[in-house]
């Protein structure tokens, strides 16, 4: 497995705007600066945030996205497969595939399902706030 950019450059953009969006919204090409990522790249990953609801956006003077939800309510494991799709190693543990009919007698099964189980419980662990730096976190939550 490998997580692509599409999946990387998801993550740093949340973790960058979980910490600095306490002065407001965080404009994309601030962001883009920060993370060196191509502000082209990263409008068209920032559409999927906003429509799959991660981020809300403002358009105009003083506009750019913030986060909807406290940073510790978004799992790493969650962002991942929404930006990657299904995790699962191998396809017949993708979510929505029907059971196997070599299932009873795969010698392999439980290999996968191992490792389908630490790639899930490792990624699950961790939350945007365990990514940004805890001064910020404490400096967003100040009234």
């Amino acid at each position: 497995m490998m997580i692509s950019t599409k999946g990387r450059y998801a993550l740093r953009f949340l973790a960058d705007v979980a910490e600095h969006q306490g002065n407001g919204f965080v404009p994309l090409k601030d962001a883009a600066m920060r993370q060196e990522i191509s502000e082209k790249y990263l409008e068209i990953l920032v559409k999927g945030l906003v429509k799959d609801g991660l981020v809300d956006t403002l358009r105009g003077k003083g506009g750019g996205y913030r986060l909807n939800r406290p940073p510790e309510a978004y799992s790493i494991r969650d962002v991942i497969e929404l930006m990657e799709g299904p995790l699962a190693p191998v396809a017949c543990l993708a979510p929505g595939q029907g059971t196997c009919p070599r299932s009873n007698r795969c010698r392999t099964l439980p290999l996968w399902q191992g490792l389908d189980n630490v790639i899930s419980d490792y990624l699950a662990q961790f939350t945007l706030a365990d990514l940004i730096p805890e001064e910020s976190f404490r400096e967003e939550r100040l009234p």
